[in-house]
């Protein structure tokens, strides 16, 4: 039986997995112009914070990560407080500047 501690990990992991999912999926998608996905990359981190974002253009297969992100920014803002968001944010817009490079 799993105790409370490693059932708060897992929900960390996996929220922070989709994250990260959907910043990837963002990154994969070629039929993004660059125009745009550039900037999307570059603000993904903000949308951490902005419960209704979501992104319905994507032609990727993991697309539907972007299409239900309100979900996981609920996820996110019932197991995160503020402090600990910011903890998390940093590491996500280190990985955009990865991918822009």
């Amino acid at each position: 039986m799993l105790n409370h501690s490693r059932l708060s990990l897992r929900h960390a992991v996996c929220i922070f997995y989709l994250v990260l999912r959907a910043l990837d999926t963002v990154e994969d998608d070629m039929s993004i112009p660059l125009e745009k996905k550039v900037p999307l990359l570059q603000d993904f981190h903000t949308f951490l914070y902005q419960p209704e974002w979501s992104f319905a253009e994507s032609r990727e297969k993991d697309r539907q990560v972007l299409e239900d992100f309100p979900t996981v920014t609920v996820e996110i803002s019932f197991f995160f407080d503020v402090n600990q968001l910011e903890l998390v944010e940093p590491h996500v817009s280190s990985f955009c500047c990865l991918l822009l490079l």
